[in-house]
């Protein structure tokens, strides 16, 4: 269809001078009607599209690529460039620059299969001190695709004023299947001056270019406005298992390259950017006197399974003076993974104000599960203020761990962090063992004003396992970094240390007593002061565990009064003046009043009933047990009660006989009382199902998708007899 529109253009407009004269005739017609008539049609025949097509490898000549693009240039309208042959074209000289809309289509070369490699390569091995496609202001909203371009001595392609555009499906510096270099000498793909709302890739399947083994960076873009960079691999050869790197690295955004995406919200949006520098030097993303960007959904410093590392030879992604960056999302496929770096995963500095890190998994596997250290910190912020990192939503709060010689966080003459809903150390579950290296947050170097965690839904943070402390505020110019409501535990070191002059050194709380219904001790006045149980699994006192809040009266005085069923307990103060956070008090052991220490709890069906045992370690101001039966774990009801022992540090056993079981499935659990009222109840729940010794046997264990499963599998079962009967059973 595009040909016959050229055809027919061409008859009825074969030249300028032609279409002069077409306007006088215009000019001369007194009738209406026919002016419009002649309006619409020359107006229609301007907008035709030309084709021309590709029919040799030649450097010039009619059918060469240098001639297609001679004729799409002189050609009015948005053209195609179409091929008829595969193969390589080496350019012997700089090819003219587009300078008309143009859609350079290597998909239509034989030979090419949808997502396959391109089949025409572009070689600019002879051409000189050029760049390889360049792309001016009169070609805005043009399209490459599917070429292989390599080999020059400047840039692979180059955008310069030139808006709308797209490259896809394209390999720039590599040989024909992208396995080895073919280096361009500088960047793979340059876009500057006004080339603004480019896309490099795209989100369509197949529209990510290869982008690697370049001299200089993968991607630059200088001071151009609004360019998209999605779905490419940026650093690794085409297996994306092994670095094919970009030697200065792999995207960089400079000079107000404001509101560049780098990624997206799908799937397919998703860049790998991986293996890029030299040496020591050589970041994976950096933007550089920008604002305003999003960095989603990548892939930095892994493969592109997402479980091996392949870093860049610097850091991750570094701002420099780069307000306003948002780096991931809460969005599902907004999360960014950026591990094994020589330095570290995230840069924030030189104003990199008002920036959000949100929900990415740092120094680790794409799932979170194992660490893929970055040599330095997980985030590292210096003389930048009001960043957010992680958030109150569920999905936001990041992963900050792995770290090989460092932290998760490292603030450096900073404030206003808003430090959240983080893993610092472990990994989502807060079980796995991911710790960084020397400490889960670092403020020093007069980092203040900021708060890790808080009293808000989804502030507190996780921070555990690591190597050092949790929280480290060491410098004395360091104060008022509010410290509340986070989760500590299993860190070798303190859950907060000040270092005797962070946060102004606040003393820690006293606890002077612990029953169960109190707590009390004295702080400095005018503080509030938060409780825990501590973890127990380091030396160290940290608060695991939230109980709730006192404030101090009088002299520095304060009570707790609710219920303490766990010890021991530990407390932190902060300053009600200025945030400053102490470190933990010293562990206290209360008096929890709990009597009773359980051994087992078992039970089995006999002639007589089903007979429930059971057994106490020690036993203090225990008055009763109290056995419960339920047909369906939900609902339960008393079946009988045994006096307690009531005081002893020896082991006594216990039974009841339930001599009117149900007949079929059924849980019992028991219940201890003690002297005041206050119960507590054996974690095991036991189950006799009478059928077995009677009229029918349990012959499989299935889940709701009726695939069969082991008894012990918690959650919603389903017991299949050999009767045919069926029961569902909700295992704890």
């Amino acid at each position: 269809m595009l040909l016959v529109k050229k055809t027919i253009s061409s008859l009825i407009f074969s030249s300028n001078s032609l279409h002069c004269d077409m306007e006088r005739l215009f000019y001369t017609l007194n009738n209406s009607i026919i002016r419009t008539i002649f309006a619409v049609f020359l107006c229609t025949s301007s907008a035709f599209s030309a084709t021309f097509t590709v029919t040799n490898l030649n450097d010039a000549g009619a059918g060469s690529f240098r001639q297609a693009i001679i004729n799409s240039n002189g050609s009015a309208g948005s053209d195609v460039i179409v091929f008829s042959v595969s193969g390589t074209i080496s350019m012997l000289s700089i090819l003219p620059p587009l300078t008309d809309v143009v859609d350079i289509d290597g998909t239509t070369a034989p030979g090419y299969s949808a997502c396959g490699v391109p089949v025409v390569a572009i070689d600019g091995s002879s051409a000189g001190a050029s760049n390889g496609i360049q792309v001016l202001a009169g070609a805005s909203g043009s399209t490459i695709q599917a070429l292989n371009v390599r080999n020059y001595a400047l840039n692979g392609v180059q955008f310069i004023d030139a808006d709308n555009c797209q490259l896809r499906a394209c390999f720039i510096g590599t040989n024909s299947t992208g396995t080895a270099a073919a280096a361009n000498g500088l960047n793979g793909v340059q876009v500057e001056g006004a080339a603004d709302n480019n896309l490099i890739g795209g989100s369509a399947l197949c529209d990510g270019n290869l982008i690697s083994g370049n001299g200089g960076f993968g991607i630059s873009i200088n001071g151009s406005v609004g360019t998209t960079i999605q779905g490419n691999v940026i650093g690794l050869n085409t297996t994306g298992v092994a670095s094919l790197a970009n030697t200065t690295g792999g995207i960089l955004a400079v000079s107000a390259a404001d509101g560049t995406i780098i990624g997206g919200s799908l799937a397919s949006e998703a860049n790998i950017v991986s293996g890029n520098g030299s040496g020591l030097t050589g970041n994976g993303i950096n933007l550089d006197g920008s604002s305003g960007c999003f960095i989603r959904g990548n892939y930095v410093g892994l493969d592109v399974n997402g479980t091996s590392g392949i870093g860049n030879a610097e850091n991750g992604i570094s701002l420099n003076g780069c307000p306003n960056t948002t780096i991931g999302g809460t969005g599902a496929n907004e999360m960014n993974v950026i591990s094994d770096h020589n330095f570290h995963a995230i840069v924030l500095n030189n104003s990199s104000d008002i920036c959000s890190i949100i929900g990415n998994n740092i120094g680790t596997n794409a799932a979170g599960t194992a660490t893929i250290g970055n040599d330095d910190s997980g985030v590292i912020v210096i003389n930048s203020s009001g960043t957010i990192i992680g958030g109150t939503s569920a999905a936001a709060g990041n992963v900050l761990s792995g770290s090989l010689s460092e932290y998760g966080i490292f603030a450096i003459s900073s404030s206003g962090l808003e430090i959240y809903g983080n893993y610092v150390g472990t990994d989502r579950t807060g079980v796995l063992n991911l710790a960084n290296a020397d400490g889960g947050i670092r403020f020093d170097f007069g980092a203040g004003a900021s708060a890790i965690g808080g009293a808000g839904a989804g502030e507190p943070n996780i921070i555990a396992f690591n190597n050092g402390y949790g929280v480290g505020v060491l410098d004395a110019g360091s104060n008022q970094v509010l410290i509340s409501r986070n989760s500590f535990y299993c860190n070798t070191g303190k859950g907060i240390e000040l270092n005797g002059v962070g946060n102004s050194n606040i003393a820690s709380p006293v606890i002077t007593s612990a029953t169960t219904s109190s707590v009390s001790g004295t702080a400095g006045n005018n503080q509030t002061i938060e409780l825990y149980y501590d973890s127990t699994c380091t030396a160290t006192c940290q608060g695991k565990d939230f109980i709730g809040i006192a404030t101090t009266s009088g002299p520095g005085n304060w009570t707790y009064n609710g219920p303490i069923t766990n010890s021991p307990i530990t407390a932190i103060a902060i300053s009600n003046l200025n945030d400053n956070t102490s470190e933990f008090a010293t562990c206290f052991t209360a008096i929890t009043g709990l009597p009773v220490e359980f051994g087992d709890f078992s039970g089995r069906y006999t002639h007589q009933g089903n007979l429930l045992k059971w057994s106490t370690i020690s036993e203090k101001d225990a008055a009763y047990f109290a056995l419960e039966r339920s047909a369906d774990g939900i609902e339960w009801n008393e079946v009988g009660w045994v006096q307690a022992t009531g005081n002893t540090t020896n082991s006594v056993s216990y039974a009841y006989l339930d001599q009117n079981p149900f007949l079929g499935m059924q849980y019992y659990r028991l219940l201890q009382f003690d002297l005041d009222g206050t119960q507590d109840q054996h974690k095991t729940i036991v189950t006799i199902n009478t059928l077995e010794t009677s009229k029918s046997t349990l012959v499989g264990v299935y889940n709701m998708l009726g695939q069969e499963i082991q008894s012990s599998t918690k959650g919603v079962q389903i017991h299949v007899f050999s009767d045919g009967t069926t029961k569902k059973v909700i295992a704890e």
